[in-house]
């Protein structure tokens, strides 16, 4: 087994967590010719591109034989790209994953979508979404070459595409709440471990202790608290030294 053969097992679950909950969803609603579509910003470079993908979207009862799911093909591409990343000894710095949501959004392009079809068997509901794999890798990379690439000259402020840029604000998003919903329980903390200092300290000066006593007290536990921080911060600094690690300042 080679090396880059080491992705062969990722999974749709491992390529795409951020995205498990609409991954399987039906087709989106197909617009009717005469309707106007609304612009999809993530392919609006594709309004200029030479050579559009301009075959008509087939509706089949059966799923082609090359033909696999949008989680799939998410985790297709991300193995694709993690092995050519692997191969020439580069990094892996997230912009490799493909989550399932970009790939529809190429799916709902009015202009150039990726080449799929839309699979209604008899007694279907609605149709699914399916990729044509063979057709669609080759329209992705060079789709992400077109992306990365615009814009030559300037400074670019991510690399990402649109889609993975609102996949990762809606996470900041969730981020924030979380990080909110934890300050105002730690808010609530402080002001009750507050009452409850007061509450001991009342019940020393009832018993007549010296209030230089109460004092060296809360100085003594404080000390305490203090060295342990900064022995725990130490440690992980050692730690980060001897394995030549920095800590980022976010996750992206």
């Amino acid at each position: 087994m080679s090396d880059v053969d080491l992705f062969d097992d990722l999974s749709d679950e491992t390529a795409t967590s951020t995205a498990e909950a609409s991954a399987d969803a039906p087709t989106p609603t197909v617009v009717a010719e005469t309707e106007t579509p609304a612009t999809d910003p993530a392919t609006a470079e594709t309004d200029t591109e030479p050579t559009p993908n301009t075959k008509p979207i087939e509706t089949v009862a059966e799923v082609p034989a090359d033909a696999v799911s949008v989680t799939e093909f998410a985790a297709y591409i991300t193995q694709v790209l993690m092995k050519a990343k692997f191969a020439a000894g580069e990094d892996m710095d997230g912009t490799e994953f493909t989550v399932p949501q970009a790939v529809y959004q190429t799916v709902k392009a009015s202009k150039d979508p990726i080449p799929h079809v839309l699979v209604k068997a008899e007694g279907d509901a609605e149709a699914r979404v399916y990729i044509l794999k063979t057709d669609a890798e080759p329209w992705w990379m060079a789709r992400r070459e077109r992306i990365s690439t615009r814009g030559a000259g300037a400074t670019r402020a991510s690399n990402r595409t649109a889609e993975e840029n609102l996949t990762l604000l809606a996470g900041a998003v969730t981020k924030s709440l979380y990080a909110l919903a934890r300050q105002a329980m730690w808010n609530d903390r402080v002001e009750q471990t507050a009452k409850l200092v007061d509450k001991y300290k009342g019940f020393l000066k009832e018993q007549e202790v010296a209030e230089e006593t109460v004092t060296l007290a809360l100085q003594e536990a404080t000390d305490v608290f203090n060295a342990e921080q900064k022995a725990k911060a130490d440690e992980k600094a050692l730690k980060a030294k001897k394995s030549g690690k920095v800590e980022p300042e976010d996750n992206e």
